[in-house]
């Protein structure tokens, strides 16, 4: 049997051979201990097999266990391999650092999970040099995945209105600090106030830190105004409200109905929650890229829902 057979039958190539002569190569390999170089393979075609996920800082790169799981589902279904690599940020102010770093990673495409502050030539430097990329948890319309946050900000106030909540309050803490925010501060915020326009109600949108949210709080007790819903930007934003209300004397949630964006769990203040579901969404940013690295033209993003829970627990008001 020439070396030629051999090797086109190892590499699934050339005219098809008998059951019988491919049983006997493989068998053969097998007792040598022979592996497919999936490297060499992957050159061979022109592709070298693996995509690179793209992190920033802790500040700007948030990386859930459940977004890397869903990315290798994606991947492994394609046979790619995953390589993760960091970004300094104090260089990625320095325009020459980019196509440096780029030129540098021998990847088909790119996962770019930096969320905010990353400089505009980060994209341009992609776009130049037409490496396929992904940007998660970016609000972009094209070569994104991302969730669909106002959609949620805006089904928590009309979940509140249609239980006859009038005055819905909402607290994001980092809003006082618009210019470094994450998309979802936005999103949320501005529908939130959308949605209470179309419902002909004045908005009550509270910012700043702990010791001012308190004081608000402990202004609400004996004021016949007082808000009879609450909707947080994350679960430590309302916790903190629900504490504060309770020390007062209100009763959740038949005093305060209370809404938050976070993961559902059995904690002590009962709260609904819109919360985001980190698998599917590193599965579509993985499955987009993988078509992306099949054309030369941008693609429409995969927007994701968020997931409701305990919406059970809203009560109408009690005042």
């Amino acid at each position: 049997m020439s070396m030629r057979t051999v090797s086109e039958i190892l590499n699934e190539k050339g005219k098809p051979y008998k059951a019988a002569t491919v049983e006997r190569v493989f068998a053969m390999a097998a007792r040598m201990g022979y592996r497919p170089n999936a490297q060499a393979r992957a050159v061979a075609h022109g592709k070298v097999g693996t995509v690179a996920l793209v992190l920033g800082s802790e500040r700007f790169s948030h990386i859930p266990q459940h977004l890397l799981h869903g990315i290798h589902d994606a991947l492994a279904a394609a046979d790619l391999k995953l390589m993760v690599t960091v970004l300094d940020d104090d260089r990625l102010a320095d325009e020459a650092f980019i196509p440096d770093i780029l030129q540098s990673l021998v990847v088909d495409g790119l996962l770019v999970n930096y969320h905010y502050h990353f400089p505009p030539h980060l994209q341009d430097a992609i776009d130049r040099y037409r490496i396929p990329a992904v940007w998660i948890n970016v609000h972009k319309d094209q070569d994104g995945a991302y969730f669909d946050e106002a959609a949620a900000a805006s089904s928590a106030v009309r979940r509140l209105v249609d239980l006859g909540h009038r005055r819905i309050a909402y607290l994001d803490r980092a809003l006082e600090n618009e210019e470094s925010l994450h998309y979802s501060s936005i999103d949320r915020r501005d529908a939130y106030l959308a949605a209470m326009a179309q419902a002909g109600l004045s908005p009550l949108l509270l910012t700043g830190a702990s010791a001012r949210t308190q004081e608000l709080v402990t202004g609400w007790i004996g004021d016949p105004e007082r808000p009879t819903a609450f909707i947080g930007y994350n679960e430590q934003n309302t916790q903190d409200v629900a504490t504060v209300a309770e020390r007062l004397g209100l009763v959740i949630p038949r005093d305060l109905s209370l809404i938050t964006f976070a993961d559902p769990h059995s904690g002590i203040t009962p709260m609904a929650t819109y919360s985001q579901d980190w698998r599917p969404l590193g599965r579509s940013a993985g499955e987009l890229l993988l078509r992306r690295m099949q054309t030369d033209e941008p693609l429409a993003s995969v927007v994701h829902p968020l997931r409701e829970s305990g919406l059970e627990r809203l009560q109408a008001p009690s005042i």
